[in-house]
């Protein structure tokens, strides 16, 4: 017993990724990575949030990613930019604990989303008819929460399992921030539980997450290419390209880093791996769900002049008539940002191939002073049947029009 040390009060040293003469080159370059990837979420959250344009169950899964890629980076970066700038690399037992809980946390959260919005994506190409019923909102909100819960279960597991062992030989963790690997290398006690569960149950957690994406686009890939038209099938190319890139990056590098022995597990090696997928993919996400996606590139621009979700309620003239939607972003400094041309909401197949939802939950041209303009099924503008209600933005009332007097007559 008496080369047993008190754990619980002891600290950990992290092996630092460079040498001395390059530590502050390093500090720089991984801060200015670091501002990116929090203001780039951060901005597809917001824009997602403030854009009613964007309230679909696709953006409400980009945005939840986004935010699971904020929390992601600041569990190992700001310990990384504090051993580089400072040299200082020691971090307590409590600490470490706590930076492995929230990075297996969140990075599983990120592999359950992924598969979320691969599901989402088969049914909006696959089943577009039973799109809008199956991926509701309470549906996508409890997909949401249960990727949350899994994740942080799986990572609670984790936590207390390594609570039961102790460290009385090297302090020194082989890596940048704690994680289960580096952790079980340094310790003196029996890690086989440990590894049993990494295996067993973070195994099935992990391959069920990405069996769900390859399930998912070995339906989608055939569903595109029977498509007919050219355009068509670039369209839904174009939506589901982003997401094969960030599942590429995202488990291309986790399979390089925890798909192998335990035995062989290298920090000089895998570092490089490390670095990029703490780093470099939940920076890479925000540019490459925007790069080709024309929905949020507008929405980006426009942000935060955008459309603003209407509140449904009783409307001034008639108990039963909806909530009129200000038209604030028809004023003011952002008056200049509305676009001269008014949406399409004549139902196109290749368009509901994508966004199968009807006609009537897209937003017709507030400024229309005609309903020809506006092909059916969507209602007319209520701006041109009653002059004293202005346009509707998000809803549109359908009234009768008057009966003629020979109506009347008979």
């Amino acid at each position: 017993m008496g080369t047993r040390n008190q754990t619980s009060g002891s600290t950990f040293t992290l092996q630092s990724i460079t040498n001395a003469e390059q530590q502050r080159l390093l500090f720089v370059l991984f801060l200015g990575l670091y501002l990116v990837t929090v203001v780039g979420n951060l901005l597809i959250v917001l824009t997602i949030r403030t854009d009613s344009r964007l309230h679909s169950p696709m953006y409400f899964f980009l945005a939840n990613l986004s935010l699971v890629d904020i929390c992601f980076s600041c569990t190992t970066v700001p310990s990384l930019l504090g051993t580089l700038f400072t040299g200082h690399q020691d971090i307590s037992y409590g600490g470490c604990l706590a930076q492995m809980y929230f990075f297996i946390a969140f990075g599983i959260t990120e592999s359950c989303l992924l598969a979320a919005m691969a599901y989402d994506r088969y049914l909006a190409i696959c089943n577009p008819l039973l799109y809008s019923v199956v991926m509701s909102p309470q549906r996508c909100v409890l997909l949401v929460v249960t990727c949350w819960l899994v994740s942080h279960l799986h990572s609670l597991l984790h936590t207390l399992l390594m609570t039961q062992m102790t460290f009385c030989a090297s302090r020194e963790i082989p890596l940048f921030f704690c994680d289960v690997f580096p952790l079980l290398k340094i310790s003196c006690s029996d890690p086989h539980i440990n590894f049993l569960v990494v295996y067993t149950e973070g195994a099935v957690i992990v391959n069920s997450a990405l069996l769900m994406v390859l399930a998912s686009y070995a339906h989608i890939v055939p569903a595109v290419l029977r498509v007919p038209s050219a355009h068509g099938k670039r369209k839904a190319f174009s939506t589901c390209s982003s997401h094969l890139a960030a599942v590429g990056l995202f488990y291309g590098t986790v399979i390089w880093v925890y798909f192998q022995p335990s035995s062989s597990f290298s920090s000089e090696r895998d570092t490089i791996a490390t670095v990029i997928y703490t780093t470099i993919t939940p920076l890479l996400n925000p540019f490459i769900y925007s790069l080709r996606n024309r929905d949020l590139h507008r929405a980006l621009h426009s942000w935060p002049c955008a459309p603003r979700p209407c509140i449904p309620g009783p409307g001034p003239q008639d108990p039963e008539t909806p909530a009129l939607c200000p038209q604030t972003w028809q004023r003011g400094p952002c008056a200049s940002k509305r676009s001269p041309s008014p949406p399409v909401c004549a139902p196109d197949p290749e368009y509901l191939i994508l966004h199968p939802q009807p006609c009537a939950l897209r937003p017709c041209d507030p400024s229309s002073a005609s309903p020809a303009l506006h092909s059916q099924p969507c209602a007319p503008n209520s701006a041109s049947l009653d002059p004293v209600l202005p346009p509707l933005v998000s809803q549109v009332i359908v009234r009768r029009p008057p009966l003629k007097d020979q109506e009347l007559g008979s």
